[in-house]
C-alpha cells in the first residue's frame, strides 16, 4: 500500500517472519504519529527487496516491523468492473486474506511517481501507474 500520509514504511511481523526477511536492527523504542495521535512501540527494522509487478523496478526497503497493520485492502481487480474507465487497467489481485502486509511511506519518494493516470467522471476513482504497478484511490461504488 502506498501511503502518502506516512513518512516511514511498516511491515506486518507475521508476513516478515513467514518470508524470512532480514532483520537489520535489534528491538528499540520507535515513536510515530497516526490518525489517533502519537504512538510509541518497541520494534525492530526489517530489510527486503520489493519488485514491481512487471519486474522492471526493484527497491531495497527498510521497514518498521508491526504486530499487525490491520488495514483491509480494496480489491480493485474486481471493483474496476463497476467503472468503465478502469476496466482495462491491469490491477494485481490482492492477497487471499485481503490484508495489507506492507505499508510504503514517503521515505521512498521515487515509488510514488505518477507515470500515467486514468480519470473518469467527477467523483469516480482515479487509477495511477507508479513504478511498482497500478494503484487506485476513490470510491468503490459508482456515484454518478
Amino acid at each position: 500500500l502506498l501511503d502518502t500520509g506516512s513518512n516511514m514504511c511498516m511491515i506486518d511481523q507475521h508476513f516478515a517472519d513467514q518470508n524470512k526477511l532480514d532483520i537489520c536492527s535489534g528491538y528499540k523504542e520507535y515513536s510515530f504519529s497516526t490518525m489517533n495521535g502519537l504512538k510509541t512501540t518497541r520494534s525492530r527494522l526489517r530489510k527486503f527487496n520489493l519488485t514491481s509487478s512487471d519486474n522492471l523496478v526493484t527497491q531495497t526497503i527498510v521497514a518498521l516491523e508491526c504486530d499487525s497493520l490491520d488495514i483491509a485492502m480494496v480489491d480493485w481487480a474486481t471493483v474496476k468492473s463497476r467503472f468503465e474507465h478502469l476496466k482495462q487497467i491491469p490491477f494485481e489481485d490482492p492477497p487471499e486474506d485481503q490484508k495489507v502486509p506492507i505499508l510504503l511511506g514517503t521515505n521512498y519518494p521515487a515509488l510514488f511517481q505518477n507515470l500515467e493516470y486514468v480519470i473518469g467522471e467527477d467523483n469516480d476513482p482515479i487509477a495511477f501507474k507508479s513504478p511498482l504497478g497500478w494503484a487506485c484511490y476513490g470510491p468503490t461504488m459508482n456515484q454518478n
